[in-house]
């Protein structure tokens, strides 16, 4: 439990942190997105490739099989399930649209992969690199076509620097290819400040949010609130039933509800905005969702300790 508190209060030092940078004029959009790039393009390769280190194990590769089905499965029941919901849902149609991505789509990668790391190490985030790279290949396919309207592009998942270390990462791990030390060390040298950087970029971005605004509009807080309440308490359902009848390590499970229990991501942001549909709801998701992260990320990893380890 001690190590729940410790992670929480990382997280909301670091937000506190962005934030004072923000309101202070250190930091500002075009600085957000500058660290934003270097965190995808540089330090979370690092932290993926770090992670393939991982001592061998036969029951952690069926952990990584197990958290990829769960995932597949998840995405697809997501997709159906939501499909079906819309046509019930009077809104205009590119409010389903970005609504439908930002309940589906959690931000795996940037939030999630440095939280995994931080709470369970390399198992951790290991299992979390799989199921970000199961992300990507539904999100650049699905995702994409639902808020765009356009055709899916393979280039998307290709040309993905996160994508591509996820599957080096996975192949190292299996092969199994261990780095000296001096490689391993500079590998995590780099990929430690993944975590504080994510959580201050994300602390500088919601500087400027319009509680008053969001909570006048429904749509934001009733979707948030499915996003990282109701799914993943279904889902931790979904797992406590399973667990009586087939046995997963404690760590799949944790990774599989809070990877569930993460923040829209915010691609739904830049394609939404590309494809002009529904912008401003869907940074205001994103956002009211991504000021949540810490309580959101207590909660579940709280209740996710106490049942399953």
């Amino acid at each position: 439990m001690t190590q729940i508190y410790y992670v929480t209060l990382k997280i909301v030092v670091c937000f506190i942190l962005g934030v004072i940078l923000k309101r202070t004029g250190v930091t500002d959009a075009r600085a957000e997105k500058s660290i934003s790039d270097i965190l995808i393009k540089a330090v979370l390769p690092f932290m993926i490739l770090a992670s393939s280190q991982y001592v061998y194990d036969d029951e952690m590769v069926k952990s990584m099989i197990a958290v990829a089905c769960y995932a597949a499965i998840s995405y697809l029941l997501l997709l159906g399930i939501m499909s079906m919901a819309n046509k019930r849902i009077k809104q205009s149609e590119a409010d389903k649209r970005v609504m439908t991505v930002c309940i589906i789509f959690s931000n795996t990668s940037f939030i999630g992969m440095p939280l995994l790391e931080e709470l369970y190490g390399d198992e951790g985030l290991l299992l979390a690199a799989v199921f970000n790279l199961v992300f990507n290949i539904f999100f650049y396919t699905f995702g994409v076509t639902i808020i765009s309207g356009r055709k899916f592009r393979p280039r998307y998942i290709i040309t993905d620097i996160v994508s591509t270390a996820s599957i080096a990462a996975v192949i190292l791990f299996l092969i199994p290819w261990r780095f000296g030390y001096p490689i391993r060390s500079t590998l995590s040298f780099v990929g430690d400040i993944a975590f504080p950087l994510a959580l201050i970029v994300l602390g500088s971005n919601i500087a400027d949010l319009d509680l008053k605004r969001i909570f006048a509009d429904s749509k934001t807080y009733v979707t948030v609130v499915f996003k990282m309440l109701a799914l993943p308490a279904l889902v931790f359902g979904l797992v406590l039933s399973l667990s009586g009848f087939v046995e997963i390590r404690p760590v799949t499970k944790a990774t599989i509800i809070l990877m569930t229990a993460l923040p829209s991501t915010s691609l739904c942001v830049v394609y939404a905005d590309k494809y002009n549909m529904s912008p401003s709801l869907c940074a205001r998701i994103v956002t009211f969702s991504t000021l949540l992260t810490p309580l959101a990320a207590l909660f579940w990893t709280w209740l996710v300790r106490t049942v399953f380890f």
